[in-house]
């Protein structure tokens, strides 16, 4: 690659990344993801990302420069969010602050001025007793604090400078106030949906810490961010540092990036040995030729399977699953994490060409559902993952730093619960079937012939008409434009036959 001087960037030596002190105070002092790694001349060789710092023992440099380097930081961005949330939902995260420190803890961040702006949009009319900070190893015995940039609380687990009594992630809380917002506006009308076209609708729920009881007490401090360094665990949690699961882990921190679409957000095509995405959606192994029905896997990184190889993940395991049993699905893993959430669950859900008879998986942290569980046809269906891993034989080591990071053994216990419910939900009718398919092509008929708009639309078409001769030649472009961008406007303006 072509060296760049290094004056004027965040850059670190690369002789001192064997030195974790160093490399972590390094990354304290910069609002990015990543540094420069530099030689003894000063030029820049390439990139150390924090993930890879946080998750191996060995030390990957990246050839490939980022692209874009004035992005603005974690809390930046958290402080935008926080201006557009509505009243209810700031009600919401001040609730659940004051319930997890009452008045008094610690605001860790890499900005105290914009960390400042944050508590006030907040706390607009309160007396609270808040500090800030903005070095980890600042952190005092026994705080209570509240972390605004997943950076800093990467930093706090991977150096483990002390152990703090309580912390909270307010990027979490803002994104569960959206997430309650969007799920009691938009839902309730995809649930309905998808009972009338017999569409099978099971919500697994992934537990907090707290409802097993089936962890060691060195597992709740881990989860919890306590005791041994939570990535150091990583290879022993994974199999080993040659297991196909711990290399998957790795590629994914280097090749797994979040893409937004422009309609919602997937994970950006890659391959190598252990994690392949293909069209937005991670591999699922043993796919077969001939199907009649879908199984849509949705939900963060235990959907996604961010642990684990591509014949490790939830969807792979119920596609083995149902080969075995000679069922007629095929699984689509459709998992993201990353930092979405319902809101863009819901915009993947009703972009994809669901049709009755499939099956649409949920998995996902909190309870959004009645506690009535239905098996009939097409109502939703909740699964308690916590009873399934507090009823399992084995109770091994299952997760990383939440119940959301589960190795293969969690996978399949998770998959096997799904599973029994998948086999109930396999009885619907062929003859049922067919015909919510005609009652469903009916209704949209229906909407669409009643919509003003769409008269409106024609007509304004009809005013363009004109005689085509014989030698004439009409051409025409189509675009999927969405949003519409520069770059769409230029091609059309442009374009020529």
């Amino acid at each position: 690659m072509d060296t760049i001087k290094s004056a004027n960037i965040n850059c670190i030596y690369e002789k001192d990344l064997d030195n974790t002190s160093k490399v972590g105070k390094a990354f304290e002092n910069v609002d990015k993801d990543y540094l420069y790694v530099i030689n003894d001349f000063d030029e820049v060789i390439g990139v150390y990302y924090l993930e890879e710092f946080c998750n191996s023992k060995k030390i990957h440099i990246d050839s490939q420069l980022p692209r874009n380097c004035n992005d603005i930081s974690d809390e930046q961005k958290l402080c935008e969010k926080i201006k557009r949330l509505s009243p209810d939902e700031i009600l919401y995260i001040r609730k659940e602050i004051i319930k997890s420190f009452g008045d008094e803890y610690v605001c860790c961040c890499s900005s105290k001025p914009i960390a400042e702006k944050i508590i006030r949009l907040i706390f607009p009319e309160y007396n609270i007793n808040v500090s800030f900070i903005d070095k980890v190893n600042e952190l005092r015995e026994n705080a209570n604090v509240l972390f605004l940039s997943f950076r800093k609380i990467k930093l706090y687990r991977k150096m483990h400078v002390t152990k703090i009594n309580k912390f909270v992630m307010l990027n979490n809380l803002v994104s569960d106030s959206t997430n309650r917002k969007v799920f009691y506006s938009k839902y309730p009308d995809l649930i309905k949906y998808f009972r009338n076209a017999q569409v099978g609708f099971v919500y697994a729920v992934i537990p907090e810490k707290q409802m097993l009881t089936c962890l060691s007490q060195e597992s709740l401090d881990r989860l919890a961010g306590f005791g041994k360094a939570d990535y150091e665990f990583t290879e022993t949690l994974l199999g080993g540092r040659d297991s196909g699961d711990y290399i998957s882990c790795l590629d994914q921190n280097r090749l797994s990036k979040v893409i937004n679409n422009g309609i919602y957000k997937c994970l950006f095509d890659c391959k190598s040995e252990f994690y392949n995405v293909i069209g937005g959606m991670r591999v699922t192994t043993n796919q077969p030729d001939e199907y009649k029905h879908k199984i849509y896997v949705f939900g963060p990184c235990t959907a996604r399977g961010a642990m684990v190889e591509d014949s490790h993940t939830i969807a792979s395991i119920i596609q083995s699953m149902v080969n075995d049993s000679n069922m007629p699905y095929i699984v689509m893993n459709c998992g993201v994490g990353g930092g979405t959430d319902l809101n863009n669950t819901y915009r993947y859900i009703v972009s994809l060409p669901i049709c009755p008879g499939d099956i649409v998986i949920l998995v996902e942290e909190g309870r959004f559902f009645d506690d009535d569980d239905d098996d009939d046809a097409g109502e939703i269906i909740t699964i308690s993952l916590a009873d399934a891993f507090n009823k399992a034989l084995l109770k091994n080591e299952w997760f990383l730093d939440r119940p959301a990071h589960c190795n293969t053994e969690a996978n399949r216990i998770i998959s096997k619960q799904i599973m029994n419910t998948i086999y109930k939900l396999d009885q619907k009718s062929n003859s049922q079937q067919d015909a919510h398919i005609v009652q469903l092509f009916k209704g949209k008929k229906k909407i669409f012939e009643s919509s003003l708009s769409l008269k409106k639309y024609i007509k304004s078409l009809r005013e363009h008409k004109f005689i085509i001769g014989d030698n004439d030649v009409v051409g025409a472009i189509t675009m999927h434009c969405n949003p519409m961008t520069k770059g769409h406007m230029y091609l059309t303006e442009t374009s020529q036959l």
